[in-house]
């Protein structure tokens, strides 16, 4: 039974548990899952684990993204993109692009933002855009999230597009309302593309079609052993691999560096460990086992 990450490019217009299901069906994967869902509107890349693959997921999720984004400025959506109803339009002249880049580079850093209400926020159990179409008024708190990087790569105005390097947790849809409010001409996004997630790219990616007309997952995917260079390994030997399997810490010598890193045995991907120095010894405890 294979097991590892295949990086799919999504397309437009469907959702990323639909792009899974699809997947899942089509190469009878017993199991299957993704890191980071895409708007049905949204394009890119899409992370999916198939078997112990899905133990790395959370993995991806903490990594950073980066998003190429269109924005309209002059009209805003209850959705804040492209598939809402327009529910106020400007009659303010839009600012001039010099003020725009100024207030882009305000985004830069750590900031507290509010999710949007049409989103898979949970609430009270209950998906928050679940909550609006049912009629309900909800309120959602602000979380830190952090833009390492925004600019802008195109404009003809009304239209900005924008490339965002940022943290899990980050809505582009909130970046465009937020600065929609800043430039008092309010936004939303009409193009949505993942263009990374730290260290896989587009460029890696397949589209669903071509994934589809293959018979054997295998020929796509990268093995556990692969799926993971941002992860150093540590070789460890056949009773060690045991012990790390039963969820049994174990100490090892020559290790410098503590951290999340990937035990290895024979080019057989073991388990993820946390590595931890104490009383001047090097400590390895399994957080995800591959069976």
């Amino acid at each position: 039974m294979f097991s590892g990450i295949l990086l799919i490019n999504k397309p437009k217009n469907i959702t990323s548990f639909e792009v899974i299901n699809r997947i899942k069906k089509h190469f009878k994967i017993k199991k299957i899952g993704h890191a980071g869902t895409l708007d049905s509107f949204a394009t890119g890349l899409l992370i999916a684990g198939i078997n112990e693959g899905t133990k790395l997921l959370t993995l991806f999720m903490e990594r950073e993204k980066v998003y190429i984004a269109t924005f309209v400025l002059g009209k805003t959506t209850d959705t804040l993109d492209e598939t809402g109803t327009v529910i106020n339009e400007y009659s303010v002249p839009l600012p001039d692009i010099t003020i725009i880049k100024q207030e882009i580079k305000s985004f830069v850093g750590e900031l507290l933002q509010v999710p949007p209400v049409f989103s898979a926020k949970k609430i009270k159990g209950k998906r928050a855009s679940d909550l609006v179409r049912m009629g309900e008024k909800i309120e959602i708190e602000p979380r830190v999230i952090k833009i390492s990087d925004i600019s802008i790569v195109d404009y003809i105005l009304p239209e900005i597009t924008v490339k965002i390097q940022c943290s899990k947790g980050t809505y582009v849809r909130a970046i465009a309302r937020d600065l929609g409010e800043k430039l008092n001409t309010g936004a939303y996004v009409k193009e949505l593309q993942r263009i990374e997630i730290s260290p896989f790219s587009i460029n890696d990616a397949r589209g669903l079609d071509e994934i589809l007309s293959y018979t054997a997952v295998e020929s796509l995917a990268l093995p556990l052993l692969d799926a993971t260079p941002f992860l150093k390994k540590i070789e460890v030997s056949e009773k060690e691999s045991q012990a790390l399997k039963k969820g049994v810490k174990i100490l090892k010598t020559g290790i410098l560096n503590e951290g999340k890193m990937l035990a290895v045995k024979e080019k057989e991907a073991v388990a993820i460990v946390d590595v931890e120095f104490k009383d001047n010894e090097c400590m390895i405890k399994p957080v995800r086992v591959f069976n």
